[in-house]
């Protein structure tokens, strides 16, 4: 009986300290593992729309970016975006086609916890990198109107919101 516990909880400890790839590729790991807690506090929803999608528009002010063979692409033609979820997840995504239902399925994007609290508004992402491994990198928000500004330590984000329509409200996030 004493060896079954002590198996159990092996088990239970070493489960909390790993991580998993979606079908899509995208990283998992346990919420617990996040250094902010999920929201709980429902002023953020006066903040943050649920059931809209926020569309990455610009970079530190630039509209455009510039890719690996140093040609100038738009923002908006990238379709990156951030989708908020009640219960405090936020998933990134790259490429979203509204018209495409597959590409909001919550598999495929990054990870995410959001909080509202007297620090502030946070969001927490997962990361992968090859020499790093699995990190987090924690942002601020801020909110004016239907844009959102995300900072990290380098760089500002800028992002507009856009309703969705209820076809594409079906998904809940898978952590």
């Amino acid at each position: 009986m004493v060896k079954n516990i002590v198996y159990i909880s092996i088990a239970v400890f070493l489960m909390g300290c790993f991580s998993y790839k979606t079908e899509n590729n995208a990283i998992r790991i346990p919420v617990s593992r996040f250094s902010i807690k999920p929201n709980t506090n429902e002023l953020a929803y006066q903040l943050i729309d649920t059931s809209a999608i926020y569309f990455n528009t610009r970079i530190n002010g630039q509209e455009t970016i510039k890719d690996s063979s140093g040609n100038d692409i738009l923002l908006r033609e990238k379709n990156n975006a951030i989708k908020f979820y009640k219960d405090g997840r936020i998933g990134m995504f790259e490429q979203v086609d509204l018209e495409n239902i597959k590409s909001l399925v919550p598999t495929r994007g990054r990870m995410g916890i959001y909080n509202l609290s007297n620090k502030g508004f946070l969001v927490e992402f997962v990361y992968h990198s090859p020499q790093a491994g699995i990190f987090r990198g924690k942002d601020t928000i801020r909110v004016k109107g239907d844009t959102i500004f995300r900072f990290d330590k380098k760089y500002e984000y800028e992002y507009i919101k856009l309703r969705l329509s209820k076809k594409n409200l079906i998904f809940t996030p898978d952590w």
